[in-house]
């Protein structure tokens, strides 16, 4: 049988810190004048973006109301699977399933859903 552990997410500081280095050290390119989105992402754009990953997103607020959720891990044919298990609520509960088959869209679905 499958072991079936408990876990939170937790992201070490070093992490965090050097995602802090790392935008900070962006070298950014010139940009076309007037070119908008013609040409890519607009610069302007991608410099407040990156600002606001470095300098005003809450990584621990994020993880905390990640958290409230029941978080699981296990191993199936080799595959990590991590998964959240929350029991329904009220007189007849409705089970429902959320599927992803992309490793990194586990968070980017929970940021839809909470956020």
């Amino acid at each position: 049988m499958t072991e079936i552990q408990p876990f939170a997410v937790q992201i070490p500081q070093s992490v965090l810190d050097d995602l802090s280095d790392r935008l900070a050290c962006t070298r950014w390119p010139d940009e076309v004048a007037g070119a908008g989105w013609d040409y890519g992402s607009n610069l302007d754009y991608m410099r407040e973006l990156c600002d606001y990953w470095q300098n005003r997103f809450d990584w621990r607020a994020q993880e905390m109301a990640i958290n409230q959720f029941a978080h699981f891990h296990t191993e199936i044919d080799g595959i990590d699977i991590h998964f959240i298990h929350e029991r329904g609520k009220g007189e007849n509960p409705m089970p429902v399933m959320l599927l992803h088959g992309w490793p990194s869209s586990f968070l980017q679905m929970q940021k839809i859903f909470l956020f």
